[in-house]
């Protein structure tokens, strides 16, 4: 399928971090904000070959299915119910790496950890860093950066 043709690179990173570094790639633009415009750019060359809204579909979906997910990964953290913070996680973790939100990615990663070893030492904490990096994806990609590319 085109999705899994544009995430094919990044299948490995899904499963956690991999001591990957990560190059700015414009001037002034941070590592996450770089990150989310190279999986960008790369789902507009697919999106371009096909004639399909695919970056604004996936930006969308995203953009509105992300919320729930966090909330089921709040509900998880405040219950100390382990496997649902493993599957809310895994679930999350997934639309991360397709939008290439790396940073969110792996803090997602950590919080699925935790519930897979029902391990709720810091997972609060740990929430509330995704709930940060969830608020600057948002920013990014209300943007709409792959309209320049």
């Amino acid at each position: 399928s085109l999705l899994i043709r544009c995430s094919a690179r990044y299948r490995i990173e899904a499963h956690g971090p991999q001591n990957e570094k990560i190059q700015k790639t414009e001037k002034g633009a941070g590592p996450r904000a770089g990150r989310i415009r190279r999986v960008l750019a790369e789902l507009v060359a697919v999106q371009d070959e096909n004639g399909i809204g695919l970056v604004d579909k996936l930006a969308t979906i995203f953009l509105t299915d992300s919320p729930n997910r966090m909330e089921a990964i709040r509900q998880a953290v405040d219950a100390d119910d382990s496997a649902a913070l493993e599957h809310s996680a895994h679930a999350l973790k997934g639309s991360c790496t397709i939008i290439g939100a790396k940073t969110m990615r792996d803090i997602c990663y950590e919080l699925e950890k935790m519930g897979s070893q029902s391990q709720f030492g810091g997972s609060r904490e740990t929430f509330s860093r995704l709930e940060d990096e969830f608020a600057q994806v948002q920013t990014d990609l209300s943007k709409r950066p792959w309209k320049d590319l």
